[in-house]
């Protein structure tokens, strides 16, 4: 005996299936359109919850879309409370699932792309870093596709446009926890042998998927994977490429092709496939950052800075602590072109920090202090310096710069006397350092202190012979 559910019929076919009903079925269901959905995933998402401890834990403020997950789920699918959880912030959400989680539950999320004015991708980040098995939905009002790339691209596994009719709801979740079509298995079981490494199961589960639909993107990308993992790796970039010929807007094809080139150390398709991502999903903090490196390196400056003050944007959007890193970051990448504008950067780090929990860092001074010295403002580099130095009072390197700076302003005397500082602190900083030996004999030995340049000079003629006329400065000590 079993259950028989009726979407449409003429009146004929409904009196033969009461005929049946007495002898072959349990009870037919005669339903409205609306309900079809429902019944066709509704095995899904109860085998899921009953059967395999699952629980959909939302994050919404939005009471109207959770009221209408609760109908789904409660009210049509007949599931208890026990299988719905909700929290009004990311915060709150994730102190839920690492209850669920010690419980041994096993969520499905549903979470919003911006929850309490807090941009939800790090927490996705976060989420597919450390539980890459947990499926996540994000929710979100009609956006612009380049904002929500980003979140495809972080690793969300579907995604729902609000509002949303409990049809639409039933079958997203439907689709994420589970496979819907033999394609769909296939799918899965191909980047389940790639998990384990299992490439040649990878590469047949690939043909196949790609004898079935033969333009798959994601078909290419798991043989391209597969490839790879073979050691094949022109093959791989053939298949990466047919991937992105079959799908203009997915980064995934695009982002293996921006790896293989990276691995090739080939800095023109690096370039190309990062502006090429960049158009599809502009507002990725860590690939503006690439991009504008790599611009900066191959002396493309103009563009190098746009992408980089974008970075710098990006970064301000996510916090002080995250500006003053990155903004160091950016000041890095112009000390051997323009110190001047490394300066500005390391400013900007150095303001954010100061406003920022993370407080205040020497290297930040340190690394100002280098960019003015490079531009011939040793005693503004002093400045910077004394600022490290009293983040860090036991540091021998912050003495030295120190000591470099007033050098610069031919002020031996007093750099000789942050050198003796640097040695209380640490009497083998200069062992086996061939420059801070150099710079340890000169400044001594224009500060008149011959008997203490001695030692060090030596010491680098016994390292390297000859290194910057140490010999001749020897000589001079000898005179």
């Amino acid at each position: 005996m079993k259950n028989v559910y009726i979407v449409k019929s003429s009146q004929p076919e409904l009196d033969e299936l009461e005929k049946k009903k007495r002898t072959e079925l349990k009870t037919y269901y005669l339903l409205k359109e609306s309900e079809v959905v429902i019944v066709r995933y509704s095995d899904c998402i109860l085998d899921f919850a009953r059967n395999k401890a699952g629980v959909f834990l939302v994050l919404t403020e939005d009471k109207m879309f959770l009221q209408t997950v609760r109908a789904a789920l409660h009210v049509d699918l007949g599931l208890s409370d026990e299988h719905i959880r909700s929290a009004n912030s990311i915060q709150r959400g994730m102190q839920e699932l690492e209850k669920l989680l010690l419980q041994g539950r096993r969520p499905a999320i549903l979470m919003e792309h911006v929850l309490r004015s807090e941009p939800s991708l790090r927490a996705l980040r976060w989420l597919k870093e450390n539980h890459k098995d947990i499926p996540v939905i994000i929710l979100s009002l009609e956006v612009k596709a380049d904002s929500l790339a980003q979140y495809h691209e972080a690793g969300a596994d579907n995604f729902i446009t609000k509002p949303a009719s409990t049809n639409v709801l039933v079958e997203k979740l439907a689709f994420t926890i589970e496979p819907q079509s033999e394609f769909q298995a296939l799918v899965r079981q191909g980047k389940d042998y790639l998990e384990y490494n299992d490439f040649e199961n990878a590469l047949a589960t690939a043909e196949l998927i790609l004898e079935k639909k033969p333009n798959s993107a994601v078909g290419f990308m798991i043989l391209g994977d597969a490839l790879k993992g073979l050691a094949r790796r022109e093959e791989a970039l053939r298949a990466y490429k047919s991937a992105e010929a079959g799908a203009d807007m997915y980064l995934e094809p695009l982002g293996r092709i921006l790896l293989f080139y990276t691995e090739e150390n080939d800095e023109t398709g690096q370039l190309e496939y990062l502006r090429k991502m960049d158009r599809i999903s502009p507002y990725n903090l860590d690939r503006k950052l690439h991009l504008g490196k790599l611009l900066v390196k191959t002396d493309k400056a103009e563009e190098a800075k746009k992408h980089l003050d974008a970075a710098m944007d990006m970064a301000a959007g996510e916090g002080k602590e995250k500006l003053a890193a990155v903004g160091q970051e950016v000041a890095e990448q112009y000390m051997g072109s323009d110190p001047a504008l490394a300066e500005s950067y390391y400013r900007t780090s150095i303001n954010a920090a100061r406003a920022s929990m993370d407080g205040l860092k020497p290297l930040a001074f340190n690394r100002l202090g280098l960019s003015l010295r490079r531009q011939g403002r040793w005693k503004e580099a002093v400045a910077e310096y004394l600022e490290a130095e009293r983040l860090s009072p036991q540091d021998e390197n912050i003495q030295f710069n120190i000591a470099m700076a007033l050098a610069d302003g031919e002020d031996w005397v007093g750099a000789a006397e942050r050198l003796d500082r640097a040695l209380v602190i640490n009497p083998q900083f200069h062992a086996g350092h061939k420059m801070v030996c150099y710079h340890l004999g000169t400044i001594y030995m224009k500060a008149d202190r011959k008997a203490d340049a001695l030692p060090y000079l030596q010491h680098l003629q016994s390292i390297q012979p000859g290194f910057k006329g140490v010999d001749k400065l020897l000589e001079k000590l000898g005179d």
